[in-house]
């Protein structure tokens, strides 16, 4: 007697670059792990690759993502990870402007920037 096999939902979407709608699920945590090693590892293209090796995973091989344009790669990321984890994201987002006002530095070293954080939940 075999292991039982993990029963996932599927879901369909329709990309704007490909005519047939592709159907995908919801990443596992072996996907999971593989975004946290990428994230670790600090290397946007490590990263990039991890997401498009998870995207491949999720579309059951059937979808080419070396060949996606950008926007669907990020659109079907977008909905996987709403399918996954959560629809609502909690976006950080650090200002870096320079400070052009000398008086308003906190110190002398201070590096000039704003470092201002602002959080949505989205």
């Amino acid at each position: 007697m075999g292991l039982p096999k993990i029963v996932t939902p599927e879901y369909t979407i329709q990309l704007k670059s490909i005519k047939t709608p592709v159907r995908y699920r919801p990443y596992l945590v072996k996907e999971e792990k593989l975004f946290l090693t990428a994230k670790e590892s600090d290397d946007p293209k490590e990263i990039e690759r991890v997401i498009l090796q998870v995207i491949k995973n999720c579309t059951f091989g059937e979808l080419d993502v070396d060949i996606l344009p950008t926007f669907d790669v990020e659109y079907l990321f977008l909905q996987l990870r709403a399918k996954s984890v959560n629809n609502i994201l909690d976006l950080r987002y650090e200002c870096r402007n320079r400070i052009r006002d000398k008086s308003q530095r906190t110190s002398e070293t201070d590096d000039g920037r704003c470092h201002n954080t602002v959080t949505l939940n989205v």
